[in-house]
């Protein structure tokens, strides 16, 4: 089981390192087989850290990102759960979505192996 404050950790850094573009932070933190649906119900399912790295970094970006835990997340196990706050798109025209549910899956070895985001859209 991954330790409590790995997963904190790596949560923390899904949201500072997708915010300043740091994508080798940010895909560090996913296991080789993570599977992210973003946001839940839209049909985008990307799965495999190519996929992430890939077309979901490069989808994201594309909106200028900033991403903000709203509280510390829950963790239970080796799940957790993030609420988040997000703003995107370019200055002047930015929108926010909030709140964002994110439930985090890890693996034994303290990667992000499932990331599944819930909020209006």
């Amino acid at each position: 089981m991954p330790d409590r404050e790995a997963m904190i950790t790596a949560i923390e850094t899904h949201c500072r390192a997708e915010s300043a573009g740091d994508k080798e932070a940010w895909v560090n933190i996913f296991a080789e087989s993570i599977v992210i649906e973003d946001p839940v119900g839209s049909g985008n399912v990307h799965r495999g850290i190519a996929a992430v790295s890939g077309d979901f970094w490069d989808r994201a970006q594309q909106h200028w990102p900033k991403v903000q835990l709203t509280q510390a997340p829950i963790v239970s196990g080796n799940e957790a759960i993030a609420i988040l706050k997000a703003e995107i798109g370019p200055d002047g025209a930015r929108q926010s979505f909030a709140p964002i549910v994110a439930h985090f899956v890890f693996d034994d070895n303290g990667k992000v192996e499932s990331l599944r985001a819930f909020f209006a859209y």
